[in-house]
């Protein structure tokens, strides 16, 4: 469960973290088909999980803005998980083809990658 927020504020709402590796203050994506145990994984965690499916032979690499590349085509999708975009009650989420505006430069403001700093 994620904490109410605003798209306002530059801060991580609590539990919206990693759920195979706690990663926070990131971008981070869902499985398409949401129930109650869907996990949020990062680039690097939703990469393994490609890869373990068989969805992809090699790691996903994603740009600053969240998009891979497959061929010529530019996509968010990585298998069958999108954007975790929750909604400001942190009680549903956004859904993957409809999103406001202030929700998506929300979810642009987190880094890709967890980097060391």
């Amino acid at each position: 469960m994620i904490d109410p927020f605003s798209y306002d504020d530059a801060m991580t709402p609590d539990g919206y973290r990693c759920s195979e590796c706690g990663a926070d203050g990131v971008k981070l994506w869902r499985e398409f088909i949401i129930a109650k145990t869907n996990p949020l994984l990062c680039a690097v965690c939703v990469s393994k999980w490609a890869i373990e499916t068989g969805r992809h032979d090699e790691p996903v690499i994603f740009d600053d803005e969240g998009f891979q590349y497959l061929g010529i085509i530019r996509t968010r999708f990585i298998g069958d998980f999108v954007p975790a975009i929750p909604t400001e009650d942190g009680r549903r989420f956004s859904g993957p083809y409809i999103i406001k505006d202030e929700a998506m430069s929300w979810w642009m403001g987190f880094k890709t990658y967890k980097r060391d700093e």
